[in-house]
């Protein structure tokens, strides 16, 4: 006979809402999200859930989803116990049912609350398609900005909203016609900016770090590792940067989460904080006031932010290879030929181009000395003493660090 599951409650926040757009509001509203739930029965109550144009939806959706991807079991219910069909029902498997459902509820229809499913570049293109209606009526060059803002932050979520259990990202627009703020929230419950940056910048100590890092010019975590189709290297690295100046020349505001990172870009400064509470990915909101802004030019402020950038090329910034050895062994470096095939294919060619190997080994348990020598002999070898300047180790265990001081000695002895 199966166990039932343990029956967690939780209560949906009265305003699910960013509050008054201060790191405290945010740490608030994470409080609600507990990652740690697995193999429960999860009751929603939105009792005393009060819905505005502002209300959350697509964070809840995404909540709900990565339960289900734990084994949990959820539903929604009021105080009469019976099961709320409005808003908190649908999980993003339905997400086009769902925005069939309100397009014909009037009602509905005046919250704004349209949560757009992003799984690839043609998600991207039609959530823009979507989305541009509202800045456009205040001409083309707040509608250029606006796209090239909510382009970058789109296709930023493609690389660092992978997941094992779901490849959507959501986007929700809010429209407020009668002050004229248009918002958009855009987000995931992937691997985080920290750790997709981490492919190229190890040395990230913090989520807000690893935030701040990635609005800098030329800064990407594609570099690090396959470079997908769309994202070519003279391209990477700086649409976060032109993205967060353009919200600045705009008076509007970009609110950045990740992990326990909290970044807000204002008119006027960059605050950055780490919270109590976390999110289990990324999410990026962008609230600006329409029209606020007169003769906004966009190629004049893309110079003019554009001359901020160093003049040097990117390319010669890149001088180590940085390899993750978990992404190919898991927690366990056992396989000799695998060991082999990274040496051949990842490590000489490297050394081929007289660069400098950075070799991870962030989270590895567990390592035999046979693989390791497979892996690393004839790369240090090869290079002699040169190795212990052309070859560094980070993150290794103290048992991993002793084998690999032997192999290196054993293989520089007579260099």
């Amino acid at each position: 006979m199966n166990e039932e599951k343990e029956t967690i409650k939780l209560k949906i926040p009265e305003l699910f809402t960013f509050g008054e757009f201060t790191g405290d509001d945010f740490d608030k509203l994470l409080s609600f999200f507990d990652w740690s739930l697995k193999d429960k029965t999860i009751e929603f109550d939105s009792s005393n859930s009060i819905f505005r144009k502002d209300t959350l939806l697509v964070l809840y959706l995404l909540y709900n989803e990565f339960l289900f991807s734990n084994n949990c079991k959820t539903s929604v219910k009021k105080k009469s116990g019976e099961i709320d069909e409005s808003f908190w029902v649908p999980r993003i498997s339905n997400i086009d049912a769902f925005n069939d459902q309100i397009s014909f509820n009037p009602k509905l229809l005046e919250t704004n609350i349209f949560p757009i499913q992003i799984t690839n570049s043609e998600d991207c293109k039609k959530a823009y398609e979507f989305a541009k209606k509202y800045p456009e009526n205040f001409g083309i060059e707040y509608e250029k900005s606006f796209r090239y803002i909510l382009n970058e932050i789109l296709y930023n979520t493609l690389e660092h909203g992978r997941t094992n259990h779901n490849n959507s990202s959501l986007l929700q627009i809010f429209w407020n016609r009668e002050s004229n703020e248009f918002s958009f929230l855009v987000a995931d419950v992937g691997i985080g900016i920290k750790q997709h940056l981490r492919q190229t910048y190890p040395n990230l100590a913090t989520d807000s770090d690893a935030i701040l890092h990635a609005i800098k010019p030329q800064i990407s975590g594609t570099f690090g590792g396959e470079v997908s189709t769309y994202k070519k290297i003279n391209n990477a690295g700086v649409g976060l940067f032109f993205s967060s100046n353009f919200v600045q020349r705009l008076k509007a505001d970009m609110f950045i989460v990740s992990g326990n990172g909290f970044v807000h870009i204002s008119p006027t400064e960059i605050i950055a904080k780490e919270l109590d509470n976390q999110w289990k990915g990324t999410f990026v909101y962008v609230k600006m006031k329409l029209g606020l802004i007169e003769n906004v030019s966009f190629e004049e402020m893309r110079l003019e932010i554009q001359e901020a950038i160093p003049k040097t090329e990117l390319t010669s910034k890149i001088e180590d290879y940085y390899i993750n050895l978990k992404n190919y062994f898991g927690i366990a470096i056992e396989n000799k030929d695998l060991a082999k095939k990274i040496r051949d294919e990842k490590l000489l060619p490297a050394l081929d181009e007289n660069k400098t190997l950075l070799i991870d080994f962030e989270d590895i348990v567990f390592a035999t000395d046979s693989a390791l020598n497979a892996m690393l002999a004839t790369p240090i070898n090869w290079l002699g003493l040169k190795a212990y300047k052309k070859i560094k180790v980070i993150n290794a265990a103290s048992d991993i660090r002793v084998m690999l001081d032997f192999i290196f000695d054993d293989n520089t002895s007579n260099a």
